[in-house]
């Protein structure tokens, strides 16, 4: 086989080939023959992931409400009958402040062993929306939460307190 060449064209249009340095031909090329390698322990692969959290390292995270937002909110009275104004009022402050979900009782509390500072932050959580709740209730609402802890509890505890009034208020009112 020949060695490959390349042409040139020189100015004056005339084509000079000529031979590529040191270009072997297929025939040259030895072939190729597997050596045995000496056995070497694998190491294992790098995780180039490590330093990045494959997932939230908290999944909850605490909230603070407001004593501003709560101060706007009137007390809720059973002789004023306002709890549906109040609750909505209230409801909004919560759901602004992403804690909507403790008083419906969807947010269960995390595994102290497996997530201990989310355990923490859901406990401050429950807390401060008990505290904001009988921040905006009446005096004898309030004895009625004395013995109350979850937020969820003191809710329905509210509701089913001032929810079945409504109707009955109405015609007493008449």
């Amino acid at each position: 086989m020949a060695p490959h060449t390349r042409a040139r064209t020189d100015l004056d249009g005339t084509t000079n080939p000529q031979p590529l340095l040191n270009v072997a031909t297929p025939s040259a090329v030895p072939p190729f023959v597997p050596q045995a390698t000496p056995s070497v322990p694998a190491l294992p692969a790098p995780n180039l992931y490590a330093y990045y959290p494959t997932s939230s390292a908290v999944s909850i995270t605490a909230c603070r409400i407001s004593k501003a937002d709560l101060d706007k909110i009137e007390l809720l009275d059973r002789a004023k009958n306002n709890w549906t104004s109040w609750s909505e009022l209230m409801l909004e402050v919560f759901h602004i402040n992403l804690l909507e979900g403790y008083t419906t009782g969807t947010i269960a509390r995390p595994d102290v062993t497996r997530e201990p500072l989310a355990a923490r932050n859901w406990d401050l959580n429950n807390t401060g929306i008990v505290a904001a709740l009988r921040n905006r209730i009446s005096l004898d609402d309030k004895r009625v939460l004395d013995s109350i802890t979850g937020a969820h509890r003191a809710w329905t505890t509210l509701r089913s307190r001032h929810q079945k009034l409504g109707p009955i208020a109405q015609i007493l009112k008449i």
